[in-house]
């Protein structure tokens, strides 16, 4: 990773960044004298490397602290590094925090020819892209307001339209979208695709697993500066959302994990679907009789026909916080386990759920996905934000059943598990599992519905004479 290729654009080479921290005013003054100061070191970023090629859409995602503000604004330059090389050869154009390289006391119009500038463009060729600049941004008359006038939205919206008017090889985005009305994030969104479409490189921190996993090509996961792991962004995601709502005490071992790059899937060894919980009555009634399948799921008949035994998903288990899920099958409207489904038909997905604490308010649930990660739909047990009032005792089992009908096309999708609730030392998630189950649904001839969701229209074409 140390030198440059031909495809490569951004070079960063064991890059850290620690600050002096002094105990009072008078230490830091001594520091600058050149005398004894006494001081704490405060690590930023610990030897950090990765490159980023031509045309790559790069992620870096972490928790609020975990470095990746430093990061970028050392490979912009606005930070120098305590150690390690950043080398890019090409224009970088960046969004990093609300107001970087703009004068609040200029106008929007002002801000435009400055901003442009320090991103390497002359004067004549920003008055060359001003009408599309302004276009994008569509802020009005406020173009010739000062901009400590604006909103956030209307800040991000004239700051977005300069960066990509600038013709860079290097578009840097720092959570900057966040603040957007939805309208103009979908804009900004197909923007970036177009950019991407034209062989611009693009790192994009965000903390939407949505964004992350459906634009960029590859994923950096930071924590408490240090790099844990690069790769897919599905599996990233995956291991950022494990590592944020872990307890506390777990984190070190899961951090262990992805740094050593062993199997940190399951470190406790561990849409229109129309997707709907079965009535509480008979879901929780799925307990305890020795001659009840729901005691020997084993024994539950697998239709030879629909049911492909290498199907399976590479789940990821959260740590657990008073349950534990297991066992997710799908099985027809006869009750025999499948994992190749027609569409228009009824199934119910299952799995079980092991409490070994008392646990009140629960409520289970479940996401639909696509390959990619994206979600298409799900269901709960208990409307959202709203308490379900419901207490399980320790050391309960439950089985849980979400009855949908297909309404998707062909292709390969994912389901998730997951249980919310309260114990003695925890609130949220006690349970969760990502891509806990993997199904396909079949081809149908002669169909017309397109993309993943069969929405049902009818089209009619009129003659008009």
């Amino acid at each position: 990773m140390s030198t440059f290729t031909d495809s490569t654009l951004l070079l960063v080479s064991n890059i850290g960044k620690t600050y002096r921290v002094f105990d009072t005013p008078m230490q830091r003054l001594k520091d600058l004298l050149g005398l004894d100061a006494r001081f704490h070191e405060q690590v930023a970023l610990i030897d950090a490397s990765f490159r980023v090629e031509h045309g790559e859409t790069v992620a870096i995602v972490g928790a609020n602290g975990s470095g990746k503000s430093t990061l970028l604004q050392m490979i912009c330059g606005t930070l120098t590094p305590s150690k390690g090389t950043v080398e890019c050869r090409g224009r970088i154009a960046a969004l990093l925090e609300l107001g970087a390289g703009f004068n609040p006391e200029f106008t929007g119009m002002e801000n435009v020819f400055l901003n442009a500038s320090i991103n390497g463009l002359s004067h004549n060729a920003t008055e060359a892209v001003l009408p599309q600049i302004l276009a994008f941004a569509d802020i009005g008359e406020y173009i010739n307001q000062p901009v400590k006038t604006y909103s956030s939205g209307m800040f991000v919206r004239l700051a977005f339209s300069v960066a990509i008017h600038v013709e860079p090889d290097l578009l840097i985005i720092d959570e900057a979208l966040a603040v957007g009305d939805e309208a103009f994030q979908r804009k900004c969104f197909a923007r970036l695709r177009d950019l991407q479409s034209r062989g611009v490189s693009i790192l994009f921190v965000s903390h939407s697993a949505e964004s992350v996993i459906s634009l960029c090509d590859r994923a950096i996961l930071l924590d408490h500066g240090s790099l844990l792991r690069d790769g897919d962004p599905k599996q990233i995601v995956g291991l950022y959302q494990k590592l944020l709502y872990a307890r506390p005490e777990q984190r070190d071992e899961i951090r262990t994990s992805i740094m050593a790059d062993v199997d940190s899937c399951d470190l406790n060894n561990e849409t229109d679907s129309s997707i709907e919980p079965i009535s509480s009555d008979e879901m929780f009634s799925h307990e305890s009789e020795h001659d009840d399948p729901f005691n020997c799921p084993d024994l539950i008949p697998v239709d030879p026909d629909y049911y492909v035994e290498g199907l399976e998903a590479r789940s990821i288990d959260y740590f657990e916080n008073g349950a534990s899920i297991d066992m997710p099958m799908l099985l027809d409207e006869s009750g025999t386990r499948v994992n190749i489904l027609h569409k228009g038909c009824t199934y119910i997905y299952r799995y079980r759920v092991r409490f070994n604490e008392d646990a009140f308010d629960v409520s289970f649930g479940t996401l639909l996905k696509r390959i990619d990660g994206v979600s298409l739909g799900g269901a709960s047990t208990s409307p959202p934000k709203v308490l379900s009032n419901l207490h399980i005792i320790e050391n309960s089992v439950r089985w849980v059943d979400f009855k949908f009908k297909v309404r998707l096309n062909e292709g390969a999708y994912f389901l998730n598990a997951g249980v919310l609730g309260s114990t003695k030392n925890h609130d949220g998630f006690l349970a969760r599992k990502l891509d806990a189950l993997m199904f396909k649904v079949l081809p149908q001839d002669n169909e017309c519905s397109t993309s993943e969701v069969d929405f049902g229209f009818s089209t009619n074409i009129h003659i008009v004479d």
